[in-house]
């Protein structure tokens, strides 16, 4: 609402949001909004930055960028039918925008979105509370999750997938990648895992399997595996 606002100075705060957008920021003859690591983007009435006839930038805005539209608060989802699932379980709303409230969807602990046809899951960073995630039965080409609370996931169904990254997932209990073309697991940081299930796909690697002491089922069937050491998974009832 500051229509007549000429000079903006917020210089070494702790900004998360800045909108300047009030259809005079020709008027603003400077800007200083630098040293506000949290900034990532300001809202305004443009999208670069003005320059001078010298062709030097008028306004200081650090690291961030400008936009028509920051989408403070929300979570961009690019795939259209990871956001159409979410609309369908009652997490967002209208049509597809490419963005779902982060409020809405950052205490859920529980997702099932398999059979949408999702090829990426971006935003899926922003579910910081999943515990159980199944992705099964979609057009996924890798599992690279960074959601560290989580202990299930079901990625199963998805022969487009070829790379599986577990490295962030320490609570990791159940993990199910069969029916993928994976061919190579590293297990290091998933002491946890309980059960393992990764039939029907090209794994022929398996790094640190006896690290994860506290398996109980595992399935490698019609695998590329050749000989495997469990003689550290003394827990193991299936196999």
């Amino acid at each position: 609402s500051n229509i007549a606002l000429i000079n903006l100075s917020c210089v070494s705060n702790q900004l998360q949001t800045l909108n300047i957008r009030n259809g005079t920021n020709t008027s603003l003859g400077t800007v200083d909004a630098t040293n506000n690591p949290d900034l990532s983007c300001i809202t305004a009435d443009v999208e670069t930055v003005p320059i001078d006839t010298n062709g030097q930038p008028i306004w200081q805005i650090g690291t961030a960028s400008l936009s028509f539209d920051c989408h403070y608060y929300q979570t961009k989802v690019p795939d259209n039918g990871f956001e159409q699932a979410l609309i369908a379980l009652g997490y967002d709303s209208g049509a597809p925008d490419d963005y779902v409230l982060t409020a809405n969807i950052s205490s859920l602990t529980s997702l099932n979105i398999s059979n949408k046809g999702i090829s990426d899951l971006t935003g899926l960073e922003a579910f910081e509370s999943l515990v159980s995630l199944n992705v099964s039965n979609n057009a996924l080409t890798e599992l690279n999750l960074s959601n560290a609370l989580l202990e299930n996931l079901n990625g199963s169904q998805n022969p487009t997938i070829t790379n599986v990254n577990l490295v962030q997932l320490t609570n990791l209990k159940s993990l199910n990648v069969s029916n993928t073309n994976i061919t190579g697991i590293d297990l290091t940081t998933n002491t946890n895992l309980i059960s393992l299930y990764a039939a029907n796909t090209l794994l022929d690697i398996i790094e640190n399997l006896n690290a994860c002491i506290n398996l109980e089922v595992i399935d490698f069937s019609f695998t590329k595996l050749g000989a495997i050491d469990l003689s550290r998974n003394t827990k193991l009832l299936s196999v």
